[in-house]
């Protein structure tokens, strides 16, 4: 491990990890557990293995039990980034073992089932980790009850019983009910305010990797509830929150979540800058979970390319990269719009378009400067590249509507679920990641 080692920052911590005595033997596996951390912070996955195996390891021989369940936790992080899940149930069944045979086992049993319900939520197995978080949380809950427990100890059960109620909360977004999960983020966000600043402030614990989740969540369902520009709004914050914070794989999900964001907004080009910086940051790490979300997303940007939408109720045509488009006083260049759509391919000539649009009978001296005039100007509303159309088509007797557009229509009950963003280049799987307290340290 010594000569992968970069930085003299580094190197300066592994200097003092050799011992010789048992007191010495604790502190190696204290600071071999920091120089984890710093690694895992950094995205050096290869690295932060040997750590945390090193110090599972040394933890279990000395007793160190919340070393080892930390060390465990951040790496069942890393291997459900890697998309290891082999290696994932290896460490839960160990895990399980080793906690089994604790004579404080119901301390850490919670810790147990959240991370059960961790990994069935990475396979999309949504009723398991509905009841392995639901399990964690009235563990927890039970455990709380004891009036003897205080100190570091009960605000570590404090901010377990945070996140598996944030995890219960995401699981409603990945099942499709965004306002729940809103609701259930608004009033853990007005908890964790009160743990930072009100009477009964959390001391010992950390929780802002916490609040920097919910908020995410929060831009997530105001996102899938067709409200992009609150979604911005949530992520923004939460980019502002995590400056704070060293862990880079949770801040590259802020970047994913704007970018999904502009993308939502019809925005492609800004959304494709977030989607850029990502993919050049973590090309060489092992964040194959993000990986494969950027891959989706950025799939989805370039079908969302070859598509418009139209909203007959609001008059308004939604082109990607422009935006929404409205035509509340453009009836005729909307009506011609329509007919063109309305059948992608066929040509329709200038007496076509005068006959059905302008209902006259077609005068060339009246109607041709007419009809040039209004297809200029619907294209320079809804075209992007004005000179070069993709949508409106020259055609040699006259217009045709682009048969490779895909068209698609956006309806009031559309928009209050949320498939309005879906259809301007959204994916509605579930997100892969952040949650708080996948390595119950700095997620």
């Amino acid at each position: 491990m010594e000569r992968r080692l970069e930085g003299s920052g580094l190197k300066k911590i592994y200097s003092k990890v050799s011992a010789e005595n048992a007191e010495d033997l604790i502190f190696r596996n204290h600071a071999l557990f920091e120089l984890g951390q710093l690694y895992m912070e950094k995205c050096d996955f290869p690295n932060a293995v040997d750590c945390f195996e090193k110090v599972k390891t040394e933890a279990l021989q000395f007793h160190l039990y919340d070393n080892y369940f930390k060390a465990i936790a951040c790496l069942l992080r890393i291997h459900a980034e890697r998309l290891d899940f082999s290696k994932y149930d290896s460490l839960i069944r160990e895990m399980t073992q080793v906690g089994s045979s604790l004579s404080g086992y119901k301390r850490y049993e919670p810790k147990i089932h959240y991370k059960q319900g961790i990994a069935a939520s990475y396979r999309r197995a949504y009723d398991e980790a509905r009841v392995q978080f639901s399990q964690s949380k009235a563990l927890t809950e039970e455990l709380m009850r004891d009036e003897s427990i205080q100190g570091k100890d009960r605000e570590e059960m404090t901010r377990d019983l945070l996140s598996a109620r944030y995890a219960l909360a995401m699981l409603e977004k990945d099942e499709k009910n965004p306002a729940l999960a809103l609701k259930l983020a608004d009033e853990l966000l007005k908890e964790i305010e009160e743990f930072k600043h009100g009477a009964h402030s959390l001391e010992h614990v950390q929780i802002s990797d916490v609040e920097a989740s919910l908020v995410i969540l929060q831009g997530h369902c105001h996102r899938d509830l067709g409200d992009p520009l609150k979604a911005l709004d949530r992520y923004w914050l939460a980019h502002s929150i995590l400056k704070t914070h060293r862990n880079w794989s949770h801040y590259y999900y802020v970047l994913l979540g704007l970018g999904r964001a502009y993308q939502a907004l019809g925005n492609q080009e800004r959304a494709q800058i977030f989607f850029d910086l990502i993919a050049d940051a973590i090309g060489n790490l092992e964040l194959n979970a993000l990986k494969k979300a950027l891959e989706r997303v950025s799939k989805s940007g370039l079908e969302a390319r070859n598509r418009l939408l139209v909203d007959r109720e609001r008059k308004v045509i939604i082109e990607p990269k422009i935006g929404e488009v409205h035509f509340e006083r453009r009836f005729v260049l909307l009506e011609i719009f329509y007919l063109l759509a309305s059948s992608p391919g066929k040509v329709f000539s200038k007496e076509d378009l005068v006959d059905k649009i302008w209902r006259e009978s077609y005068n060339p001296m009246i109607h041709d400067s007419k009809v040039y005039t209004s297809i200029s100007r619907l294209r320079k509303l809804i075209e992007p590249d004005f000179k070069r159309p993709v949508y409106i088509l020259n055609e040699r007797d006259g217009y045709a509507f682009n048969p490779s557009v895909q068209l698609e229509e956006v309806s009031p009950r559309l928009r209050k679920t949320g498939a309005h963003a879906a259809a301007t280049g959204e994916i509605s799987t579930a997100e892969p990641g952040p949650r708080p307290g996948r390595d119950e340290v700095n997620v």
